[in-house]
This record gives structure tokens, C-alpha cells and sequence, in this order.
């Protein structure tokens, strides 16, 4: 016999993400979700497999590294979109630029650092 399981919108909205992000994990692009559950903010770490090339050597078009960036965030923001969804009361209350930090990341094989921050629609550059 089934019972009722209660889960909270909150904690709802972090399982579709986090399945979201591993249905989504590709070898060239992938997100990790994170979360502050005291103040509900998200952090979408983006992990792309050219951050190491734009660093190293600028875009091959001519365009600039934000320009990418700020597409990968876009992209983010869709899967963040989708996964509100389902959890339609407290998506009316979450902003994807007041709530989240989207954080470009480079992997260097057995770690990560920060590139930058996306935080309240403006770019931040970590400090060296």
C-alpha cells in the first residue's frame, strides 16, 4: 500500500533541477546546481569545454568571451525556467536574476575555479 509522501516546493524544485542537470550533462557543455537553502538561492555552475580555449586563447570568431558567457547563462536560465514548471506557486515568487548566481566555471581536470558571476543581471570578476 502506497502512502503520501509530502515533499516541500523548494526541495521539489532542487530534484528537477539536479535531474535536469544530469539528463542535460554533455561532454562539451554541462550544469551543476547548487543551493542556499536558508535564503532559497540557487547557484548554477556552468562547465563548458571551451572555457580553457577562450582563456588561453580569445574566441576563434572574433567575438568576445562575454558574449559566450552570457549565452551559456541564457541557456541556464531555460533549464531553471523548465524545472519552475512544475512547482508553479513558488515559481510566481523566484527571479532567475534576484535568486540565482550563474557562475561560468574552468575544470582543470581535478578541480574548477570561478571565471565569473552572473549575480542580479550584472557580471562579476573574482578577485586575483
Amino acid at each position: 500500500m502506497s502512502e503520501i509522501f509530502k515533499v516541500m516546493e523548494w526541495d521539489w524544485f532542487k530534484v528537477q533541477l539536479r535531474l535536469r542537470a544530469l539528463e542535460y550533462s554533455a561532454e562539451k557543455i554541462s550544469y551543476q546546481f547548487e543551493f542556499d537553502d536558508k535564503n532559497q538561492i540557487v547557484m548554477a555552475n556552468i562547465f563548458n569545454d571551451y572555457t580553457a580555449t577562450l582563456l588561453k586563447e580569445g574566441p576563434l570568431d572574433g567575438e568576445e568571451p562575454i558574449d559566450y558567457y552570457r549565452d551559456w547563462v541564457d541557456i541556464a536560465k531555460i533549464h531553471i525556467e523548465e524545472s519552475l514548471s512544475s512547482v508553479p506557486n513558488f515559481a510566481e515568487k523566484f527571479d532567475l536574476d534576484d535568486d540565482c548566481i550563474y557562475r561560468v566555471m574552468n575544470s582543470y581536470g581535478m578541480g574548477s575555479s570561478v571565471v565569473c558571476e552572473f549575480k542580479h543581471g550584472q557580471i562579476q570578476w573574482p578577485d586575483k
